[in-house]
């Protein structure tokens, strides 16, 4: 098959090539090529952030090869959350599913994309849920699943455009010694079950965000009495890069319970949750933030739902709506979840009211680009 672009001295090829795509430059299409021709858009699918831009480029070639001029009308299924030019530069808007339409006189082609703002979701939610608690839908979840399950898990979050903080160990008496301390050697067990599986892919298209080392390592209740040894939370990060050197580690504790380990070499990203108890939620918010940056790593954001409320209760709606529309602003955060969805008790998700909040803050969320939780 021969081009158009391929009858022209090889430094001209280019500019007709782009000329053509503008629709300025190829031969006009007669009848018979025109019900020939193949029209075709490329990227075909694609994901962006909020507030990206792409350039989709699109092409109509005849049976023999030649490249059609022929005028483009370019449309969004929903402007909403992409929107795109009259020369194929599309926009994220907002969280959520677009298909963006190139029509011309030779046929019709459409591009797939998903968009992403910051991910926001409970721990935990099952995956038969995905992409169903909500009217717009839940974003970010933290899962913790089985070596044989994760690989299904990861590809049902990628088909619905959610995106995944992995816990790859079990409940924390795995990785404990005799005295309830902490064990790396243990811990680096637990991990092993998932060596060799290849989250790479899933990485590099953002369905997986993060690795979630371990929980409240600063906490001595947890660990036999005393809190994991700040360079042993940086040997725990290095071991998962060298396992899966792309994926973000971090450690579910606050910035301002392990700023003392600073600078870490390998801990990506931290993890704060916000309870009533704690008080003035912006300047908790600033103060976190404000240590993350200078600690140079990420930060997930956090609500206890479930019991950080007033008085050790469950959030009410206007708690959560409140909180949530606070966290979910973070420019700087990289995530958004709430601890938890309990699979033996899902009451409190079931409440409608908690719905009603929950999707007014995942419509704050679903705007807001975040950065990524790696470094």
């Amino acid at each position: 098959m021969i081009a158009a672009e391929d009858l022209l001295p090889r430094p001209l090829a280019a500019l007709a090539w782009l000329a053509c795509i503008a629709g300025a430059a190829c031969g006009a299409p007669t009848d018979a090529s025109r019900a020939r021709a193949v029209v075709s858009v490329t990227p075909s699918s694609t994901t962006l952030r909020v507030g990206e831009r792409i350039a989709l480029h699109l092409a109509v070639v005849s049976g023999a090869g030649d490249t059609l001029r022929t005028p483009v009308r370019w449309s969004s299924s929903d402007t909403a959350v992409a929107r795109v030019d009259t020369t194929g530069r599309v926009v994220g808007m907002a969280a959520g599913d677009a298909t963006i339409t190139a029509s011309t006189d030779a046929g019709s082609v459409s591009a797939s994309l998903g968009v992403r703002g910051l991910p926001f979701g409970p721990f935990h939610l099952p995956a038969s849920l995905f992409g169903q608690s909500l009217p717009t839908g839940f974003t970010g979840v933290l899962r913790a699943p089985t070596p044989d399950s994760v690989l299904a898990m990861l590809d049902s979050a990628r088909s619905r455009h959610l995106r995944i903080v992995l816990r790859l160990v079990r409940g924390r008496q795995r990785f404990q010694n005799a005295d309830s301390s902490f064990s790396l050697a243990l811990w680096k067990v637990e991990v092993d079950r998932f060596r060799g599986i290849d989250f790479a892919p899933y990485v590099r298209d953002g369905t997986v965000i993060g690795h979630s080392l371990m929980d409240e390592p600063e906490d001595p209740t947890n660990w036999g009495g005393r809190g994991i040894a700040y360079p042993v939370l940086d040997s725990a990060a290095e071991y998962s890069k060298e396992l899966w050197p792309e994926m973000p580690a971090g450690v579910y504790s606050p910035p301002s319970l392990i700023e003392g380990g600073a600078p870490y070499r390998f801990v990506d990203f931290a993890f704060a949750q916000y309870t009533v108890e704690k008080g003035d939620i912006d300047a908790w918010l600033r103060n976190e933030v404000s240590l993350a940056r200078r600690m140079g790593i990420g930060l997930q954001l956090s609500l206890n739902v479930l019991v950080g409320g007033t008085n050790g209760a469950a959030m009410t709606p206007q708690q959560l709506e409140r909180y949530g529309a606070t966290l979910a602003s973070e420019p700087y955060a990289c995530a958004l979840l709430m601890w938890k969805y309990d699979v033996h008790d899902p009451s409190y998700f079931e409440d409608p009211d908690v719905l009603a909040a929950a999707d007014s803050v995942g419509r704050v969320a679903a705007t807001n680009p975040g950065r990524g939780c790696g470094r």
